[in-house]
């Protein structure tokens, strides 16, 4: 049986003119971490992906926001909290630059989105991909493309970089979900499923699950589907 993961990217460009009543189910815990951040722009991208995901989860499961609580393992994953007749739902958040993901599913996920930007490809390479297949002819994308995939697949087992993501070996990047090349024996990374994400430009992601057969829908919230979350 598949599991169907359901994705949502935002840009937060014009998310973040929202009303306030749309941050309102934001908890004190939460908006502690939001002002610890110390560029704005990851301000307004954390307070827009918790104020979007209490609403998508209050509309997935009916549950008042207010019944909805965010709790986080020793390694930073969160989970949620839901009242005990509900199925569970995981989570995972990422945002880079003006963009923030978000995915819903019945198993462990993880997400990560990275948004292109100059690096040194060498260092990079050196520290983070010894092992894996590049793209010669844009090494720069291939690079972030793959690290989206180790960071999602990571995320997805709860350890995320708490692991080193050169320990991970990642087959070419594909729209399908995936195996890992090689992967180090234990948490569970045999049973994960990696698929590229589709982008803006200018970005680039990806979702995993520990799960034989997932399936992913992903759907771009504007302003004014954000607003009939309200």
């Amino acid at each position: 049986m598949s599991a169907h993961l359901h994705v949502y990217g935002i840009d937060t460009r014009d998310a973040a003119t929202l009303s306030q009543p749309f941050f309102c189910f934001i908890p004190a815990s939460e908006w502690q971490r939001i002002n610890t951040l110390k560029r704005p722009e990851d301000q307004i991208n954390r307070k827009v992906a918790y104020a979007a995901l209490y609403r998508l989860v209050h509309q997935m499961t009916g549950v008042p926001p207010e019944q909805i609580n965010i709790v986080r393992s020793a390694q930073g994953k969160p989970f949620l909290r839901l009242p005990a007749n509900v199925e569970p739902i995981h989570i995972s958040l990422s945002h880079s630059g003006h963009c923030v993901v978000l995915a819903l599913g019945p198993c462990p996920i993880g997400v990560d989105v990275e948004q292109i930007r100059p690096l040194d490809v060498s260092m990079f390479q050196r520290d983070y991909f010894p092992r894996d297949t590049l793209n010669s002819t844009d090494s720069l994308l291939s690079l972030l493309t793959l690290w989206t995939h180790k960071e999602a697949c990571l995320k997805a087992v709860g350890t995320g970089l708490h692991l080193a993501p050169d320990l991970l070996v990642m087959h070419a990047p594909s729209c399908d979900f995936q195996p890992l090349s090689d992967w180090p024996k234990g948490h569970g990374f045999g049973e994960i499923r990696v698929a590229k994400l589709p982008m803006p430009e200018g970005y680039v992601a990806a979702i995993a699950a520990l799960h034989a057969s997932p399936q992913a829908s992903m759907k771009y919230l504007d302003y004014a589907a954000l607003q009939s979350l309200a």
